[in-house]
């Protein structure tokens, strides 16, 4: 699995899901973002006039009954940077009603402004052979056991650098889209 967007939708689905509650399904399609509001649109999926995806180009996401939610949406600024893409470009928050999805690509003229296309076959194939690996479904089990609803704190999450030394992650949130 080499699209982290995946990984993240299916874990995050799957914690909305069991911790809250909330019935949350994960897509896999096309998706743009508007950057900023004189910048450049990220496009997820494949660059054709049709806005298309297939399993080498495409985006995850989480939709519940009215909210879209990328858990993603945090590591964009990894990717701009990764791409060379100017500007100032912070680790947001993807929450956004479902209604406020702009249907064509010229409709996407404000900062935050963002479209997305569900391909249906692709979400089916590609959550099926995520589950189809052991190793990830006790990632899955253990991240549902690790998490714990606010205001209750959450274990650390430590990881370990190429000297062996523990070093602790933690991410701020600059805002949301």
């Amino acid at each position: 699995m080499n699209h982290s967007c995946l990984f993240f939708s299916i874990l995050g689905a799957l914690v909305l899901s069991e911790h809250h509650r909330i019935d949350a399904k994960v897509y896999v399609g096309f998706a743009a973002l508007r950057l900023s509001q004189d910048g450049e649109v990220l496009l997820r999926g494949t660059e054709t006039p049709e806005c298309g995806s297939n399993e080498n180009a495409f985006h995850s996401w989480v939709e519940t009954e009215d909210w879209c939610v990328d858990f993603s949406a945090p590591v964009i600024s990894d990717i701009c940077k990764e791409r060379d893409i100017p500007g100032n470009h912070k680790r947001r928050v993807f929450l956004k009603k479902i209604t406020q999805m702009a249907e064509t690509r010229e409709e996407m003229r404000s900062e935050g402004a963002f479209m997305l296309g569900c391909n249906d076959d692709l979400t089916r194939s590609m959550v099926h052979d995520f589950f189809a690996e052991r190793q990830r479904k006790d990632i899955a089990e253990f991240m549902c056991r690790w998490y714990r609803r606010p205001p209750e704190k959450m274990a650390d999450v430590v990881k370990t650098d190429s000297m062996g030394l523990v070093r602790y992650v933690r991410h701020k949130l600059d805002g949301e889209w």
